[in-house]
């Protein structure tokens, strides 16, 4: 874990280090006021760079605020996390996934850019899934990780 992480408690470290290898598939579930922003914003630390290309998905536009403040706070490099909007372009989105970074994106943007092949899967080094107690077989958010599971064999 890098040394510039925000204060985590012993609890939230042990979750960070059990989750963090990439080789793996975890699934985290913690209930509201254990601090999941802190966790959320320490592994998107660990893995920022441009090598890796870490999506969060399902953030909402007052999270995806807290959550670039506090990478920023915490010594994440430039650009930070950056946002996937409507307003921005095919080509634009398509640069931007291929320069790597932390990512915040709409499960409906990346579903289009998944199956227009606009995102280069092999890439992606993780996603982070925000509010997963909403999703179910059918949302949106299911099929994004069913396709990139597809594509990521």
């Amino acid at each position: 874990m890098a040394s510039k992480g925000p204060f985590l408690l012993p609890y939230q470290r042990t979750l960070v280090s059990e989750i963090h290898d990439p080789k793996t598939s975890d699934l985290v579930i913690i209930g509201r006021g254990l601090g999941l922003q802190k966790i959320v914003c320490t592994l998107l630390q660990i893995y920022d760079g441009p090598q890796n290309l870490v999506l969060l998905i399902n953030a909402s536009g007052d999270e995806e605020k807290s959550i670039g403040s506090q990478l920023g706070t915490i010594g994440v490099r430039n650009p930070g996390l950056r946002i996937v909007d409507y307003e921005m372009s095919k080509k634009d989105r398509q640069l931007l996934y291929k320069k790597g970074g932390l990512i915040s994106v709409t499960s409906r943007i990346l579903v289009v850019d998944l199956l227009q092949k606009d995102i280069p899967v092999e890439l992606i080094t993780g996603m982070v899934i925000l509010h997963a107690e909403k999703v179910t077989p059918t949302s949106l958010e299911s099929f994004v990780v069913r396709l990139f599971r597809k594509e990521n064999k």
